[in-house]
């Protein structure tokens, strides 16, 4: 075997990121290996039926575009805790889809949680690599919905399996993500955190700590002007909604 090609494989060896990430020796956040093969990536996207939410999902059919291919899209609906709820298959020659969540679409549910989108490529010859980041919209109250694009890398599926743990993990350290605004005290703000690992995660946030399980998520109610996380997940994005009287915002971390 070639000794750079064997060299690059101990380095990105799983054993050689829990080290690296440990202790601080050109951490990996986001592990890109898988992009080697064929690969249909999601983001663990947000909805909400509570509370007069609903949500909004816009896609593109990125197969027929692209490789003017037809193709199965998969959607896949989790609770909080992680339990799947609703798969929803579209096949279908459109270019592009709209899809209305409300509790009626839900089965009756009103509540939040976590969903994947996923595109077939096995009629796909070339080693496709595709990322659905879809625009998410949040209704409140029937108002305009605000919309927000996809948060991080999850979950892939392959041809044979679906795979996980795109982000790492580390046990030593705390890694500390600041939401890059400042805001007014009139603000309510609810702050969604997604669980991106298999492992259970530590968070503090507002000096409070606590657990996440694999895969779960979490909206946080909160008064602060500045939004900062510590968790021992590598990366932690959240999404902020942001209300002031009847207006919604919201964006990334």
């Amino acid at each position: 075997m070639n000794l750079k090609i064997l060299l690059k494989k101990i380095i990105r060896s799983s054993i050689s990121i829990f080290i690296r990430n440990n202790f601080n020796l050109s951490p990996v956040d986001i592990d890109t290996d898988f992009l080697n093969q064929k690969s249909s990536i999601s983001d663990a996207f947000c909805w909400r039926t509570e509370r007069g939410y609903k949500t909004v999902i816009k896609f593109s059919n990125l197969v027929k575009i692209f490789f003017n291919q037809n193709s199965q899209i998969k959607i896949l609906f989790f609770t909080k805790e992680n339990v799947k709820i609703k798969e929803t298959i579209i096949n279908s020659n459109n270019l592009s889809y709209e899809i209305l969540i409300n509790k009626e679409y839900m089965n009756g549910v009103e509540d939040y949680g976590t969903f994947y989108i996923f595109h077939n490529l096995d009629k796909i010859k070339d080693e496709a690599i595709i990322s659905n980041r879809c625009y998410v919209g949040y209704s409140l109250n029937n108002e305009l919905p605000s919309f927000v694009h996809g948060n991080t890398l999850v979950k892939y599926e392959t041809s044979s399996a679906s795979r996980k743990d795109i982000i790492k993990n580390t046990f030593f350290l705390k890694r500390q993500y600041i939401v890059q605004n400042l805001y007014s005290l009139d603000s309510q703000l609810e702050i969604y955190i997604a669980n991106p690992t298999s492992k259970i995660i530590n968070v503090n946030f507002d000096n409070k700590n606590f657990k996440m399980r694999p895969f779960n998520c979490k909206i946080i109610k909160t008064n602060l002007t500045k939004i900062s996380l510590k968790s021992d997940c590598m990366f932690l994005r959240p999404i902020i909604f942001e209300c002031k009287k009847e207006f919604l915002n919201v964006h990334h971390g």
